[in-house]
């Protein structure tokens, strides 16, 4: 008696199927296969902030990063594509009906992992095509100089941590939120936070259309604290807990005193790191930490 055969879908129908999701659900400017000069990315979206390639392979996946990282370099557009993501697909998505893939990829848990072209490459994480749509959203290129990153990022954090200091009701109320010891690196550490949210709410605001960007947060009298709390409890609502939830504590243990001043510092120095491109890079938290 001869079996029947099962239908196994071509990594390409995943790839469109991929780039639609990533298009018209997280609106990206996303494309699947698309030819260009020596190479053919699965996924190539598109964003001011620079393209990324998105790589996919059904499991095992054994050569989805060696691909990825052989996409680094590509122009796009007249621009270098920096950021590649490698993508593992639970292997039993091969066999769904093409007519219901997009839904069954939807709620199917991959796994990925970014790299760049300065050789960094992001953790291994698992979650839905929203959360990939998140980290592609959020890539961010090497910075040219990160050492000039982590002095401007230090230098605010100090400078807003002084202002903060001389308040010493607000740094009891800061020292609560990261449940330590009130003193001038509490401090420091709350102009930190705050830094880090303004910085992330421009990317976001760069990609998604109801997100303001800080610049237009701003009034005559400067950045309001109220508004400011405002636009992280709208942005808490799509996601990004552990960038924003801190930071709305942190803002709102300010008083009006000091709130104006200390939320300028954070915006400019915010508006430096964006300009040196320094955004996203995990560890220029960590080397402030380290000082």
């Amino acid at each position: 008696m001869q079996g029947s055969t099962v239908d196994r879908s071509h990594e390409s129908v995943l790839n469109t199927a991929l780039a639609g999701l990533l298009r018209d659900r997280f609106g990206l400017d996303a494309s699947a296969e698309t030819l260009r000069t020596g190479a053919r990315p699965d996924v190539l979206v598109r964003r001011l902030d620079g393209p990324v390639v998105v790589e996919t392979e059904f499991e095992p996946a054994r050569t989805v990063e060696r691909d990825a990282l052989s996409r680094l370099g590509l122009e796009v557009d007249g621009r270098r594509v920096e950021i590649a993501v490698a993508v593992t697909v639970p292997d039993a998505l091969r066999t769904v009906p093409q007519r219901h893939l997009s839904d069954r990829l939807a709620m199917a848990t991959l796994v990925w992992r970014e790299t760049r072209i300065d050789g960094s490459r992001g953790v291994l994480t698992e979650g839905d095509v929203g959360a990939l749509a998140r980290t592609i959203q959020a890539a961010s290129a090497p910075v040219g100089d990160l050492e000039e990153a982590v002095d401007v990022l230090d230098e605010g954090a100090r400078h807003a941590g002084s202002r903060l200091y001389s308040s010493p009701g607000s740094v009891q109320r800061v020292a609560e939120v990261f449940k330590v010891e009130p003193g001038d690196e509490v401090a420091n550490m709350g102009g930190l936070v705050i830094i880090n949210a303004m910085v992330f709410q421009q990317r976001l605001a760069n990609v998604l259309p109801d997100v303001t960007p800080i610049g237009g947060a701003a009034g005559q009298r400067g950045i309001s604290r109220l508004d400011l709390l405002d636009e992280w409890a709208r942005i808490l609502e799509i996601d990004y807990w552990p960038i924003f939830s801190m930071a709305r504590d942190v803002v709102g243990a300010l008083s009006d005193a000091e709130a104006s001043e200390i939320l300028a510092i954070c915006a400019r120095t915010a508006g430096r790191l964006l300009g040196l491109a320094a955004t996203g890079r995990h560890d220029l938290a960590g080397r402030i930490f380290n000082r």
